[in-house]
This record gives C-alpha cells, sequence and structure tokens, in this order.
C-alpha cells in the first residue's frame, strides 16, 4: 500500500472512532527534529505522484468516503474535512521551509481551511485539537517573521503597490486568522448554558477560547497594537476589570468597591458572570496586602545604621487610620471648610503648620451601605482588633512576611537583609505566595480556582480555592 494511501485510511479510522487526541499527531506542520519519518515519505510520494491537484483532489474523496447511515454514532467525513485535507497535503507537497515567507502564506491558508472545517456544528470538535496546534504554528512563525524585516520588507513593498490595501503587518493578519477561530469557540452553543459540562470541566469547542484567545493576544502585543484595537478584541472586558486591577494594585478600597459595585455600571454584569462574589470576597484580602504595603512606605522610617538588627515594623494603628478612611470615604464624610485665610484675603503664616483636617460626617447623615458595598465591616468603623485578625490572615495565607507583636500593635518583617529589603522580605509576590503554599502541601499540579469533577459524598461540581487568597478577617 502507498504510504498516502495507508495515510488517508488511518485518518478515516480516526475519525471514525471519534479520536481527536490521535488525529492531532497525523497534522503536524512543522520540520521537527522528532517528526516521523514517514511524514518524509508522505511529502516525497506527493511530489511524485500528484503534481495535479485535480487528481489529488478525487483520490482523496475515494478514499475519504462519507457515512452512510448505519453508523449513526461514529464520526464522518464532511465537506470541509475533504477540502482542508487536500489543503494539509498539497501542503507537505509544496512546502520548503528554507522559504518562510512562502511558508507562511501556505501555513495561513491551511489554517483557515482548518478553521472552516471547525465550523462544522457536530463533526468539527473532532478536529480542535488539530486547530490549535496549527494556529500555535502558524503565530511562532509569525513572531519569528516579525523579527526579520529584511525578509518582511518584500510584503510592505508589495503591498503599497495596491493603494486601496490596508497597511496590515504580517502578524496583525494572522492574529486576524486566529481570531475566527476564538470566536467560533466562544459563540457555540452547548447544552449547558455557560459552558462548563456536569463534570465541571468547558465543553465542546469552548475548550479551546483561552488556548485560541493566548495566541491572539501574544500576537497582538508583539506589534504593540494601540489599547483601541485591544479593546475591541475583548468586547469592553478590558474596560470592565482594568479598575479592579488598577484598585487591587494601588490597594485603594474604597476604588476597589466602586468598580465592583453599581456606580460603576458592571455590577450586573459581574453578577450575571457569575464572578462579582468572588472577585468580592476573593480579590478584597489583595487589595489589603497592597495597602499594607503602601501604608508601610508613607509611615517607615528607613535606618540610617546599615548594621542594624531591629526588624522593620508596620503599625496597625496607622492601618487601622487608613481602613477608616476608606470606610468613611464610601460613607460620603467630607472635609469640613475651614478657611485659613485673613480679612485681607492672605494666607496666614501659621497654615503650612497646621494639620490637614479630620473627614466630617455629610450633611444628611451617614451613607448606609449594603453588605458587600462596606470595606469589610458593614456600617461599622472598623477598630485595631479587626484590621490585627486581617493581618494575620495575610501572613497565614504568605502574603505577607512576618510576625504580629500583639502586646505592641505591629507588624514585623522577618529576613530583610536576606531577601535585599523590607519591601521585597515582608511583602512576596502574590503570584509566588500562592505557588509556595501548594507547592508546600503538595498541590504542585493544581491550578488555584480550577473547576473540579465531582468530588465524592455526593457533593457536585465544587470549586477548589485551595490555595486563593482567603475571604478578609479568615485566620485559617
Amino acid at each position: 500500500m502507498s504510504i498516502v494511501n495507508e495515510y488517508l485510511q488511518s485518518i478515516l479510522e480516526l475519525l471514525r472512532a471519534k479520536n481527536s487526541v490521535e488525529l492531532q499527531f497525523y497534522l503536524r506542520v512543522e520540520p521537527d527534529p522528532q517528526l516521523p519519518d514517514n511524514f518524509l515519505r508522505l511529502s516525497q510520494e506527493l511530489k511524485t505522484s500528484y503534481r495535479d491537484s485535480n487528481v489529488l483532489e478525487r483520490h482523496i474523496t475515494k478514499l475519504l468516503p462519507e457515512n452512510d447511515d448505519t453508523r449513526v454514532d461514529e464520526g464522518d467525513v464532511w465537506p470541509g474535512f475533504l477540502a482542508f485535507i487536500k489543503e494539509y497535503l498539497e501542503y507537505w507537497r509544496d512546502v520548503n521551509f528554507d522559504d518562510l515567507l512562502e511558508t507562511h502564506s501556505q501555513l495561513s491558508g491551511l489554517a483557515n481551511a482548518c478553521i472552516t472545517a471547525l465550523s462544522h456544528a457536530q463533526y468539527g470538535i473532532i478536529i480542535l485539537p488539530a486547530t490549535i496546534q496549527l494556529c500555535f504554528s502558524l503565530a511562532k512563525l509569525a513572531m519569528t517573521l516579525d523579527k526579520r524585516p529584511d525578509l518582511t520588507s518584500r510584503l510592505r513593498k508589495v503591498a503599497n503597490v495596491d493603494q486601496g490595501e490596508s497597511q496590515k503587518s504580517l502578524v496583525e493578519g494572522t492574529a486576524e486568522s486566529i481570531q475566527r477561530a476564538f470566536t467560533m469557540c466562544l459563540t457555540e452553543r452547548s447544552l449547558n448554558r455557560n459552558g462548563i459540562g456536569k463534570d465541571g470541566k468547558p465543553e465542546g469547542k469552548k475548550i479551546g477560547i483561552y488556548s485560541f484567545a493566548n495566541l491572539v493576544l501574544k500576537l497582538l502585543f508583539q506589534v504593540s497594537l494601540t489599547c483601541q484595537t485591544m479593546k475591541e478584541f475583548t468586547s469592553g472586558v478590558l474596560e470592565k476589570f482594568a479598575p479592579v486591577t488598577k484598585a487591587i494594585r494601588r490597594g485603594d478600597l474604597v476604588a476597589f468597591k466602586r468598580a465592583l459595585g453599581p456606580e460603576s455600571g458592571n455590577e450586573q454584569w459581574f453578577f450575571k458572570k457569575g464572578i462579582l462574589l468572588p472577585l468580592l470576597h476573593r480579590c478584597e484580602i489583595l487589595v489589603w496586602r497592597s495597602l499594607a504595603r503602601r501604608v508601610f512606605l508613607l509611615t517607615y522610617q528607613f535606618p540610617t545604621d546599615p548594621n542594624t538588627r531591629k526588624a522593620p515594623t508596620l503599625d496597625l494603628i496607622d492601618l487601622t487610620a487608613a481602613a477608616e478612611y476608606c470606610q468613611k470615604a464610601l460613607e460620603g464624610w467630607q472635609k469640613p471648610v475651614k478657611s485659613t485665610q485673613m480679612q485681607s484675603g492672605r494666607m496666614h503664616m501659621n497654615a503650612m503648620f497646621m494639620k490637614a483636617p479630620d473627614l466630617a460626617p455629610p450633611p444628611e447623615g451617614r451613607k448606609k451601605l449594603v453588605a458587600h458595598q462596606g470595606v469589610v465591616f458593614g456600617n461599622m468603623m472598623p477598630d485595631l482588633v479587626q484590621v490585627e485578625a486581617i493581618v494575620a490572615s495575610l501572613v497565614q495565607q504568605g502574603l505577607l512576611h512576618g510576625f504580629i507583636s500583639h502586646g505592641q500593635g505591629k507588624f514585623a518583617i522577618l529576613g530583610s537583609k536576606q531577601r535585599g529589603g523590607p519591601l521585597n522580605a515582608g511583602f512576596p509576590t502574590v503570584w509566588e505566595a500562592i505557588k509556595d503554599r501548594a507547592e508546600s502541601e503538595g498541590r504542585h499540579s493544581e491550578v488555584p480556582g480550577w473547576v473540579r469533577g465531582e468530588r465524592k459524598g455526593g457533593m457536585g461540581g465544587v470549586i477548589n480555592l485551595s490555595g486563593v487568597a482567603r475571604p478578609v478577617g479568615s485566620g485559617g
């Protein structure tokens, strides 16, 4: 049997068995050193016996017949796949890996044919892994070419000839092609409304959403596209999350609550997506970590003696004052208007020594907050005990490194000299803290927050949030 016939017979068997994992190994496109010799033999036979594409197409149609009605539970051959497999064999027949530009052009056509085949409502899912693999190879080649202006300059010269053609770079064009696959997976209708199956995992083509999105984002960042282009790609998602991430980074409890509250205009969107409460209760502790770091920077007096053995400390009274300020800001407290000008209009000379006035309650009374709008205390003003509990929770979760001196009301940082200063020692990177904690508990392969399958004991799809920041104030 010829290698082409053997190859097509294997493809047919994998389609009918719906073996998508094995199928992707039969649809490789890169000249990998570990590529089986069968691909080289396939290429040689195609060059020798199938130079005529019409002959090749007829041979493919003969060896990949459509299913009959007796095998209703098996996979099938559909027109989109026939067109793709023809493109695939022509690719191996004509490809010259030394010509990177031509290879990219051939690979782009092949990817478009594969994405079209993926669109089949019933059988397209079979080639999803192969599509991801193919798009990954295409993106990698595009980013390689983007670093070779000596090659891509030829493309720009050709584009300049036609004044009506848009001046899109090779990487941008590649991103648009892969975005088709992303949109296709994103908009697929599934049995479950949110695209999550009973086993807690994404189902259908939605499995490929993150893979395609990641490739597109890599390509967009490669060419440093403007923020506007990024916004168009994400349906305004970036605009909704940007205030949240900014508040977390700055330790701004007020901005964090407002970014997820009704005044942002996004509260219902977060709620409908099922992430409002997880964001409020899982991310607030990260805001507290940033707030503690910010208060430390504002209040700590760095020692002049480099040999001092005194541990850097954060006074919890100062952190409590910052929390009180945030609580008052949410309740609508305002600075009272007190003029420091004399009757002549000149500023009094002692004004520069006067302490900034405290916040005063609003004239109409304190604003009543719903449960999730307060900093953590509802309508109560925070006190030192509550703030100390929050800091203890941060220490327990590894987000702060040190210990609390209850008697002195301070948080002391450990290992300042060994770790390059109090900031590096006392405030470890969030991701590293979560990763270290997972490794210390023997959970190397777990992804924090990933939806797990059904647990024993009758508990259905449970979200595994071990290793993720716990609710504010929780000490265990």
